[in-house]
């Protein structure tokens, strides 16, 4: 043995703690003697150092003995002594693979046949689809019932280059017009996108409101939302970009079929080259012989049956998923030679288109969001100066009501007209033997006499010369003087030409 298996196999005997015992009982029958790591390494690391040495081994054994054998020997010798230890050895190997090549394919079949379930049963990839046919058969001028997916993806890149070409030449206001009259496929489709997920999204808000008013037990609104929104349980146009981010093209990867090839090759050359003649050397010797090993065969014969009909059934349901995915992307099934790798890897390049697609359907809509949003904000303020000069009733700033500073006024002015300008506006309160005494027909006459009251000081003439009314000098000004801006707030010029927001404060009397 040279110096590099050796290193190798001291390496594992010493990492794995292998036994010489243990590898007696395992290769007896015992399969719990060992974990499944160490099997490994029996099969992959000492067993092919057996096949160099036994006979080396056999000699050192006769001229020394077993118990002069160091640990990394001892090893080799416990198989090697065994009747058929290869055989053996490979064989619980096989028990331990067997069962994980099986679930390592189960994990590649399902993710192909759930995809392509949910790309059948999706109403919004059907919308979406649809919605792409309408705008090429627009475009075109013609009738457009289908075309594989990746002439789509040429068309939009030809458009986008097309678009980019003009920008880049410096044709200014042209581009625009280009822009807003040529749109191209993909804003189409955006846009029927945006429009029909606000729709799905205001039907879905009037639902829950009614159900909301209608009923006030919550158990009872998930009974009725349950069937009240099975119109609209398919969900938005929107969550077919959702559907297409799922669509990975390694589910389909053309090397899967070298991986199945090769676990095939592997299982047939395990089968007849360690199985069989194991299961013709315990034929030949008694039922009583070994009878644990019987048990391991049994065993392995089974889960051989059992792997090679998974195989052959999770193989069939990934070809069968790989072509209805060439199907729904409008793509010829492969034929001739190595049609299996050819079919997988067509099948990868359409999942990979609808990725695509998926993506840029997206960012397109959300780029449409914004140029929505800008507009809106954009007309918002002569829409708010439009409704407030019509008194419409629309968005305005928001409005405080005036602080009552009279007693404040009152409490530091010296100016006598302003004194008893104040003071009008206050009423006299009643006499003290008269506090307390008032009925029933007077405290609710008295609101009455002071509207009366106030009507006919309007209606008199004010006289010439005669003091100004004073508000909130602070909030308002004069009344009827400053003007508001309904969309910031501010308060702008005074009717007399004075800025009301000046900080001149003895020009505020006007």
């Amino acid at each position: 043995m040279d110096q590099r298996m050796k290193q190798n196999v001291e390496i594992v005997v010493r990492s794995l703690k292998l036994q010489p015992n243990k590898i007696h009982e395992a290769l007896r029958g015992d399969f719990d003697a060992l974990t499944p790591q160490q099997i490994r390494g029996l099969a992959g690391q000492i067993v092919p150092a057996v096949r160099v040495t036994s006979g080396l081994l056999q000699a050192l054994v006769q001229r020394r003995g077993v118990a002069s054998l160091p640990s990394p020997e001892a090893v080799l010798w416990a198989v090697a002594s065994t009747p058929l230890g290869e055989a053996r050895a490979q064989t619980l190997a096989l028990r331990v693979q067997l069962p994980e090549d099986k679930a390592m394919l189960q994990e590649r079949v399902e993710p192909a046949v759930k995809i392509v379930q949910r790309l059948r049963q999706s109403l919004p990839l059907k919308m979406l689809m649809q919605a792409v046919l309408v705008v090429r058969s627009v475009l075109s001028q013609q009738r457009c019932t289908a075309f594989p997916i990746r002439e789509l993806g040429s068309i939009i890149k030809q458009e986008r280059y097309r678009r980019t070409a003009t920008a880049g030449a410096g044709a200014g206001r042209f581009t625009d017009w280009y822009a807003e009259n040529i749109p191209s496929t993909l804003r189409l489709v955006a846009e029927i996108v945006a429009d029909s997920h606000a729709s799905y999204n205001e039907l879905r808000f009037i639902t829950m409101a009614a159900l909301s008013k209608a009923c006030r037990l919550e158990s009872a609104r998930r009974c009725i939302w349950s069937y009240l929104g099975s119109p609209i349980a398919g969900g938005s146009v929107l969550d077919a970009c959702k559907l297409l981010q799922d669509c990975d093209s390694r589910i389909f990867d053309p090397e899967l079929a070298n991986w199945v090839q090769s676990r095939q090759l592997y299982r047939d050359r395990a089968i007849n080259g360690h199985v069989r003649p194991l299961q013709a050397y315990m034929d030949a010797q008694p039922l009583q012989v070994e009878a644990q090993l019987r048990e391991h065969l049994d065993v392995v014969s089974k889960s051989i049956n059992d792997t090679q009909e998974a195989f052959r059934t999770g193989w069939n349901d990934l070809m069968q998923a790989a072509l209805d995915i060439c199907d729904l992307v409008g793509e010829s099934r492969p034929t001739g030679n190595n049609r299996d790798e050819k079919t997988l890897d067509v099948a990868a390049a359409g999942l990979q288109h609808l990725r695509i697609l998926g993506k840029m359907v997206r960012e397109e809509v959300e780029l449409v969001w914004f140029m929505q949003r800008r507009r809106r904000l954009q007309a918002l303020p002569q829409q708010i100066r439009t409704d407030a000069a019509l008194g419409r009733s629309g968005f305005y700033a928001r409005a405080w009501q005036p602080v009552d500073t009279r007693q404040e006024i009152l409490a530091t002015t010296r100016d006598p007209d302003l004194v008893r300008e104040m003071r009008s506006h206050f009423p006299a309160p009643p006499p003290p033997e008269d506090r307390g005494r008032r009925s029933a027909a007077q405290v609710e006459a008295a609101p009455k006499a002071k509207a009366k009251a106030k009507a006919e000081a309007a209606a008199r003439p004010r006289a010439k010369g005669a003091p100004q009314k004073y508000v909130d000098l602070i909030h308002s000004g004069i009344e009827g003087v400053y003007v508001r801006d309904p969309v910031t707030g501010k308060w702008g010029r005074r009717a007399d030409g004075v800025d009301g927001q000046a900080r001149d404060v003895t020009r505020r009397g006007g």
